[in-house]
């Protein structure tokens, strides 16, 4: 799992995506060319710092990827954050700090990648959002967001399938989940033959975590899966991550991820110099690349030749 972390005036902003989740196989019919299909994206999460307020980022914000400690460091107008994504649990967690006299909410949204059922021809892509509880029986406290690709080449009886559940969930501070259907999101609104009485969606595509007012640090945690299996229970998957993650805690996946970078940075380095700073330069990108090859070189597929 990997996100692209970005930022809007208001908002620190995640594509979240992973490299096993394909719309499609060779065998699709439905995407007549290689560049019309999509897939790896699991879900965007949006952190929104503000409701009414001073925006939080702008012109004086400052981003830092820091390649020996693999984490990115955001400072806004009172708020920083911390992204860092830990191997061994599979987690990417976003850890805030507020130091701004606010007290409005902050609420985390988790959006459907595209509309709850997207049809191309014979593929079928349908996302749910649902609340699920970290410890199986409680409050619920997580938003899920899954996927599944479907498609059936008739001719030749291939059939593709494919899904992807993304968990989001909030340490270190109260949270409510919050989704804006008929039933708030506690219920599923599939309901066959079911007429609705109010004008809207009845699958709407975001569900938000509504972190406490006043709240000063928390951290925001994302683990996710993917099948080709229709037998898995891809959610029940993901929620034994969570609940994973929960039990150790934020804190000792970040000692592990440092001493594990470090130990890798120790293996081997390059130093150049030059009075016209090309070989600095050349030093950046050699770490750079070695930086992209560790976090890339997991799981069952291999780097890119773009990597």
């Amino acid at each position: 799992m990997g996100a692209m972390l970005f930022t809007s005036p208001s908002a620190l902003k995640l594509a979240v995506n992973r490299c096993d989740v394909f719309a499609a196989n060779s065998y699709t019919n439905s995407f007549n060319r290689r560049h019309s299909d999509y897939g790896y994206g699991i879900g965007f999460v949006d952190v929104d710092l503000v409701d009414y307020g001073e925006d939080v980022f702008g012109p004086d914000t400052t981003q830092h990827l820091d390649l020996y400690e693999a984490s990115a460091r955001i400072q806004g107008r009172g708020v920083e954050a911390e992204v860092f994504a830990e191997a061994e649990r599979g987690a990417l967690c976003l850890r805030v700090k507020d130091g701004r006299d606010y007290e409005g909410s902050i609420q985390v949204k988790v959006d459907m990648m595209r509309p709850s059922e997207f049809r191309t021809l014979s593929n079928l892509a349908v996302s749910r959002l649902t609340m699920e509880s970290r410890n199986g029986a409680g409050k619920p406290d997580t938003v899920v967001l899954k996927q599944v690709f479907t498609e059936r080449e008739e001719c030749t009886g291939n059939e593709h399938y494919c899904a992807s559940a993304l968990a989001v969930w909030v340490e270190g501070a109260e949270a409510v989940l919050r989704m804006n259907n008929e039933v708030g999101g506690k219920e599923s609104m599939e309901i066959p033959d079911r007429e609705f009485d109010v004008i809207g969606k009845p699958q709407e595509t975001q569900m938000r975590l509504c972190v406490k007012p006043k709240t000063k640090e928390f951290t925001v945690c994302m683990v996710s899966a993917a099948s080709f299996s229709k037998e898995e229970d891809i959610v029940q998957t993901v929620l034994e991550k969570v609940r994973a993650v929960s039990r150790e805690g934020v804190e000792a996946m970040y000692a592990r991820h440092r001493a594990a970078w470090e130990a890798f940075w120790e293996r081997s380095f390059v130093h150049m110099e030059s009075p016209d700073g090309l070989a600095q330069k050349l030093e950046l990108h050699y770490t750079y690349f070695f930086y992209l090859m560790n976090s890339s070189s997991r799981g069952k597929y291999p780097p890119t030749s773009a990597a």
